[in-house]
């Protein structure tokens, strides 16, 4: 997650004309997965990537972000994870 008070050039480049910085995947996506979260309840990392991205994003590395995201909030203590049967489940709090 980039430093607060980060501005568009520091991500973008001294050439951005960008004069609002965006919201960034290290925002956006850890919000969408609680929501995503308290609509599934518990799921592994296939179901909330299919619900998170759109199908023609579905794949590997679509899952690997979605494992990152939540590996990120569950050492934050913002997602629990447990082993069911072979798979890994999470709820995002």
């Amino acid at each position: 997650m980039l430093p607060s008070g980060s501005g568009c050039a520091a991500r973008h480049g001294r050439g951005c004309s960008r004069s609002e910085p965006r919201p960034t995947t290290c925002t956006v996506v850890p919000a969408k997965l609680t929501e995503i979260s308290h609509a599934v309840g518990e799921a592994n990392v296939e179901v909330l990537t299919k619900e998170l991205f759109s199908e023609r994003a579905w794949g590997h590395m679509a899952e690997a972000e979605t494992y990152a995201h939540l590996e990120h909030l569950r050492l934050a203590g913002q997602a629990e994870s447990r082993w069911d049967d072979g798979l890994l489940l999470y709820t995002v709090d």
